[in-house]
């Protein structure tokens, strides 16, 4: 039951942003185009031991450990501006967005001629996502209305490539190892997004600064047997765009 759901709700997801895109779209306004760059500060929610599966893996045992540390990454896009009426206005946007996280593992491994071996490291997992939100912009009471604006919205997020990094001490002795980790993430989840945005202008041109928290709403990761990993995105991104 719990794989049906899981199934289900991409197209739920799916189907609840094609309506949000028809209603801007249906709705009369005049539309403006942007660009915006930032930088985002990310986590993932989840046990480092999950990484440690699958026949790569088959001499470690007694893996444990969590992501507790935060990861930095770009996002940049483009977006079109609805303007539907005074108060209310819908944004889309493509954007490219880097996020992951690093965290702390333990454990043993089997090593020919010394046998279980303890090994302490750092890992360090990125994922580089291509991002469709849809956003809701509003006033925000007590606020000038047309310096700050609330944003509200979810994301459609593409995987387009992914690494893990292993930094690995065996007995003392360091090892690193950069390891491909595309197959093992996802091809779709999506994220939900709240935020605000200040407008400041210069000679008359509009410059948008803008936070934004970014929460995965949909485990991304799945191990070699396709069993899912309960790995979940969190990112706080610091953004100025310029409208056209």
């Amino acid at each position: 039951p719990t794989r049906g759901i899981d199934m289900f709700r991409p197209r739920l997801v799916a189907v609840l942003m094609l309506l949000l895109c028809l209603t801007a779209f249906a709705a009369p306004a005049a539309a403006e185009y942007g660009f915006m760059i930032g930088a985002n500060r990310s986590t993932i929610t989840g046990d480092t031991s999950l990484i440690f599966q699958g026949p790569d893996f088959a001499d470690f045992e007694d893996m444990v450990g969590a992501f507790d540390e935060s990861s930095l990454g770009l996002t940049a896009g483009f977006f079109t501006v609805l303007n539907v009426n005074h108060d209310v206005n819908f944004r889309l946007e493509a954007v490219y967005n880097e996020v992951g996280g690093r965290g702390k593992y333990s454990g043993t491994v089997f090593l020919d001629g010394q046998g279980d071996t303890d090994l302490t490291g750092d890992v360090t997992l990125k994922t580089t996502y291509i991002e469709l939100p849809v956003l809701v912009l509003f006033p925000l009471p007590s606020l000038p209305q047309h310096r700050w604006r609330g944003m509200l919205g979810m994301a459609a997020c593409f995987a387009a490539a992914s690494q893990l990094r292993l930094d690995t001490w065996i007995d003392g002795y360091p090892y690193s190892d950069p390891l491909p980790y595309r197959e093992r993430v996802e091809d779709f989840t999506y994220h939900g997004i709240v935020g605000f945005e200040y407008t400041a202008y210069l000679k008359e041109t509009p410059f948008l600064f803008g936070l934004r928290y970014e929460m995965g709403l949909r485990r991304f990761g799945t191990d070699p047997v396709g069993q899912a990993e309960d790995y979940r995105h969190r990112s706080l991104a610091l953004t100025v765009g310029i409208v056209f």
